[in-house]
């Protein structure tokens, strides 16, 4: 286009040497040609301010991408910027990149980055400057507010194989977005039937657990003595065409390997000349604890109040899964933890959604939250995440979880929920696979409004949702 126009004034100029008004012509020809060229210089740095513009925009977009990137490594977080920004920016109207660079901020907790680029010229190279660089420099800084955050995660039964396995994999990444940041605490809940607070916890305020014991007592017992045995001829059952399918594990249907069950004739042995007699044998009964503890009644099992005069309450003689992690920001601590995670067990929600509210708040049983009178209040935050409905209540007035009252396992789940937002702490729901449309309102109802719940319906969705969240609880922003 430079080049066309050139030479249509270049024949023109000629025309007017010709002419009879030549010598004036030539005159105002020569006056427009500088004219024409600061027009086009104009034209060239208008598109250089808006490359600039355009620039500025991407690295700022970058410099976000580079934030929530789990590492702190320049050299990593450098490499993560150039794969964001090539693949988003690539091609678009920002001139051609000629550098860009990652350094950490001068002061507070964050990056700097630059970068420059080359805008062609379409005027200003007849002057012999064929391109102009322009530059940004942009500053992404965390929040100087801290954060407080547990992860209150559904490991029952129903979560075995590739679920527990994606949930490991989602957790541990949102860990590593957020806990780069020392002001950031994050605790583990694993729920299921009932919650492990752990052995160590045994004797601080606010739990009460009965001394373990163990007694042994001498009772007749009838046994059984054969001389012989013989062989007999009977029916078994077994299983064949194994072949994939689905099973209902409490309440979820799950992935599994399913059997057709065929009779065969068999023979098995049975003991002959056998007499019974009674003998003196010993017994030996004995209650332990192993971490798990069950409800206050109500209305306390919706309540983070009057303790240490009602105490959450220790069961002798229950197992439950892998003990909480209370807030840290060792992120080896809480990667450790979340790999650890098993499925087993039945889902009472509000077991969990308990713990992790006790977890985050200052008062006991637990206090290793920030106090609310602090000068500096941390952002408390619970995640909550289930892949069930309540297939488990309130047994009477507890403690223990074993009724089947679905109807008041949701009230209170409800209950729970309101309270813990009353009391100042932010709910994220994720329904993992749910199905049941109730619980996922339920849950939608229990979380704290728009953009705080997802309905995540494969494992796909389910490390997006930890993903969006890890952004959701990071508190950026652009500086410069």
């Amino acid at each position: 286009m430079r080049l066309s126009l050139l030479s249509r004034l270049r024949s023109r100029l000629l025309d007017l040497a010709g002419a009879e008004s030549g010598q004036v012509a030539l005159t105002f020809g020569l006056a427009l040609i500088p004219m024409v060229l600061a027009i086009g210089c104009g034209v060239d740095i208008s598109r250089a301010v808006a490359a600039k513009s355009r620039l500025v925009d991407a690295l700022d977009a970058t410099a976000l991408a580079v934030a929530r990137t789990p590492t702190t490594n320049t050299t990593s977080l450098t490499q993560v910027a150039h794969a964001y920004f090539y693949s988003n920016y690539a091609g678009s109207d920002v001139g051609t990149v000629t550098s860009l660079s990652v350094v950490p901020a001068a002061t507070g907790s964050g990056y700097q980055l630059s970068a420059t680029s080359r805008v062609s010229t379409a005027f200003m190279s007849v002057a012999g400057l064929n391109d102009v660089e322009v530059s940004a420099t942009t500053e992404v800084m965390r929040a100087a507010r801290g954060l407080e955050m547990a992860l209150v995660l559904d490991t029952t039964a129903s979560m075995q194989g590739p679920r527990i396995t994606t949930l490991r994999s989602a957790a541990t990444t949102l860990v590593n977005s957020v806990a780069v940041d020392p002001s950031v605490r994050l605790a583990i809940v694993p729920f299921a039937q009932y919650v492990n607070i752990g052995t160590g916890n045994r004797s601080i305020a606010g739990v009460s657990v009965p001394p373990n014991t163990s007694n042994c007592t001498t009772v007749n017992q009838n046994v059984t003595t054969c001389t012989g045995t013989e062989q007999y001829q009977t029916t078994c059952t077994r299983q064949i065409n194994p072949r994939p399918g689905t099973c209902t594990i409490d309440g979820a249907q799950v992935p599994c390997t399913v059997y057709d069950t065929q009779s065969y004739p068999c023979t098995k042995t049975r003991g002959t000349g056998c007499t019974t007699t009674t003998r003196p044998v010993q017994q030996c009964t004995s209650q332990t604890w192993s971490g798990c503890v069950g409800s206050r009644p109500p209305p306390l099992n919706a309540s983070d109040q009057q303790f240490p005069g009602t105490s959450l309450p220790g069961l002798m003689n229950v197992s439950c899964g892998r003990p909480v992690t209370l807030l840290t920001n060792s992120v080896t601590t809480l990667r450790n933890a979340i790999s650890a995670l098993s499925a087993s067990g039945s889902t009472y929600i509000p077991a969990g959604l308990q713990i992790g509210w006790h977890v985050l708040t200052p008062r006991i049983p637990f206090t290793e939250a920030t106090s609310y009178g602090a000068s500096s209040q941390p952002r408390r935050v619970m995640l909550l995440m289930t892949d069930g409905t309540n297939s488990l209540s309130l047994t009477g007035t507890g403690p223990l979880h074993t009724g089947t009252n679905r109807v008041a396992a949701d009230k209170v789940t409800r209950d729970i929920c309101s309270n813990i937002k009353q009391d100042g702490i932010e709910i994220y729901a994720i329904a993992f696979e749910v199905t049941d449309p109730a619980t996922k309102q339920m849950l939608e109802k229990c979380s704290s409004g728009s953009g705080f719940f997802f309905d995540a319906g494969n494992s796909s969705q389910l490390t997006k949702a930890f993903e969006a969240i890890a952004v959701g609880v990071t508190d950026l922003r652009i500086t410069k």
